[in-house]
């Protein structure tokens, strides 16, 4: 074999070479692109149901509905449908009225994490505390005595976690207080949202 042709050889495996680094390369560009695309894609999801579900407080207060069960309702709805994207919804809530005429704050408490948990709540400053177990998908009612015009703060305690939630009353107006941990778990990110809202009822 001449030279020549033996550059020639060296020159073609060596430029084959190159090609088959180039397009491994290429496929690996494609496959980082693709897992942002599918964090962004995740982003975006997240942030959608994020802003529905503080929305669906907005529009029952708006249509005068029931805001606990249509937001137990739309978490549990789309829970469904975010497993079918191999997503994993987590809400949990709490949603107190505050009324200037009975001096009573009901509160409603609603459980979408995926497993039954413990939840204590107690209201300061007056060191009131209800407890009880709720199942995945339940809702527990309960209530507190209360000073229209009066803040407090609700020290929730559930599945090792501690959270307190700011609730305001005025002596001239119904409050509606949201709260909102809302988690989603997806393939390759995971998201979280704490939202505490106030709304004049009337």
């Amino acid at each position: 074999m001449k030279k020549g042709q033996v550059f020639l050889i060296a020159a073609v495996v060596i430029v084959s070479s190159v090609f088959i680094l180039k397009a491994g390369s290429f496929t690996s560009s494609i496959v980082e692109e693709r897992e942002r695309f599918e964090v962004r894609l995740e982003n975006s999801i997240f942030e959608n149901l994020v802003t529905e579900l503080k929305n669906s407080v907005h529009y029952s207060l708006f249509e005068g509905m029931n805001i606990t069960k249509n937001v137990h309702d739309f978490a549990n709805f789309t829970r469904l449908k975010s497993t079918g994207h191999s997503l994993e919804l987590r809400v949990f809530f709490i949603g107190s009225t505050a009324n200037r005429t009975t001096s009573i704050l009901n509160v409603s408490t609603l459980n979408l994490v995926g497993e039954s948990i413990s939840v204590n709540l107690t209201l300061t400053p007056s060191a009131q505390t209800n407890t009880t177990t709720i199942s995945d998908y339940g809702r527990w009612d309960t209530a507190f005595d209360i000073t229209p015009g009066t803040n407090y703060v609700i020290m929730a305690t559930y599945n090792e976690t501690v959270r307190n939630v700011s609730i305001k009353t005025k002596s001239n107006k119904d409050i509606f207080n949201s709260f909102f941990d809302i988690t989603v778990i997806g393939d390759k990110s995971v998201h979280k949202e704490i939202d505490d809202h106030k709304y004049n009822i009337n």
